[in-house]
């Protein structure tokens, strides 16, 4: 009965403000907390009531639900002004200079993320292949890194430089999104656009980590399982995690290598809101826990392929009973 009375109002206020809606900015306060942004020639956009109440507005259409919800609703970013500048960095043996460990990782990169992020829906960002702080950029290994083809935009960066590259080519913007993955993993379709989804303007930082992958034996389907890992809510797998940063909030350009490791991310996380004087809400640090988001690949040279105890914590025993379609869809032309 309440969400139908909300709904009727909510219509009438739709029917009486079209006119406007189409012509002008336009920006809705809900209880003094707007999160939507002033808008031109929107169509979707949701708003958050006071981090319990959100409405989802299709301006075109009319009231679409509204519902009970914890955590912020996102506008689609691709109807908004927001200047975004997403790097998603690759660890790529940023730890040695061996040749024939970087040869097999190009060759990985080239079969798993790079398919993975190719089969993009949104490609606005850059791809930052980490590599060595000491090795020599005239290596036979970084010149097969420099000839990978693709139409995606990729650098190749050392660690020690990783912080001067984002500072000086991140001018002007309103977000700074930094990702963080392997270069032997695949992430789904829609990662980036549901990340950049994510930017809103009253958050000065947002962090975005997923606790339900898929574990791959090898390069092969029918060896894939379930994998939860849990690290109790304080960070989720290096293999995919995502963060935010508001510049008109934040001065500091922090990048996702900020946070440390795994088990560390949430207290680092926390005290960069008090670096900046700034209030800490448990929803600006988001564990997302949709099924089937990454694909941890384990192989070889990861080691971890070897080492029994090692698979056996980084899977379970639910078997994923999907065909090659499904795979191709979700995560690239791998197969």
């Amino acid at each position: 009965m309440v969400l139908f009375f909300f709904n009727f109002l909510f219509i009438l206020f739709c029917n009486k403000t079209n006119n406007n809606i189409y012509n002008n900015k336009i920006n809705f306060n809900f209880e003094n907390n707007n999160i939507c942004p002033f808008i031109k020639n929107p169509r979707i956009c949701s708003f958050d009531l006071s981090d319990k109440f959100s409405i989802l507005y299709n301006i075109k259409y009319g009231l679409k639900n509204l519902y009970l919800k914890k955590n912020i609703i996102n506008c689609d970013i691709n109807k908004l002004n927001f200047k975004i500048k997403h790097y998603i960095i690759i660890r790529f043996h940023y730890k040695s200079s061996d040749e024939k460990l970087i040869n097999n990782g190009i060759e990985l990169f080239n079969n798993f993320t790079l398919k993975s992020l190719e089969n993009q829906s949104n490609k606005n960002f850059e791809i930052i292949l980490l590599i060595h702080n000491e090795i020599n950029l005239n290596h036979s290994s970084i010149k097969k890194l420099l000839k990978i083809k693709t139409n995606l935009n990729i650098k190749l960066i050392r660690l020690k430089e990783l912080q001067s590259y984002i500072d000086i080519n991140s001018k002007n913007i309103d977000f700074l999104i930094t990702t963080r993955i392997d270069n032997d993993d695949l992430i789904y379709k829609d990662a980036v656009k549901e990340i950049q989804n994510k930017c809103n303007k009253n958050i000065p930082l947002y962090y975005n980590g997923y606790d339900k992958l898929i574990t791959m034996i090898g390069n092969d389907i029918e060896n894939c399982y379930k994998f939860y890992p849990n690290y109790h809510g304080i960070g989720s797998m290096s293999i995919f995690q995502s963060l935010i940063v508001n510049k008109n909030k934040i001065n500091k350009l922090y990048n996702i290598y900020d946070l440390g490791y795994h088990n560390k991310g949430k207290f680092k996380f926390i005290d960069i809101y008090k670096e900046n004087n700034l209030e800490f809400k448990e929803i600006y640090f988001n564990i997302n826990h949709m099924e089937d988001s990454s694909i941890y690949v384990k192989h070889e040279f990861n080691l971890s392929l070897k080492l029994e105890k090692n698979i056996n914590w980084h899977k379970t025993n639910i078997k994923i009973k999907k065909d090659k379609k499904w795979f191709r869809e979700r995560f690239g032309n791998f197969i």
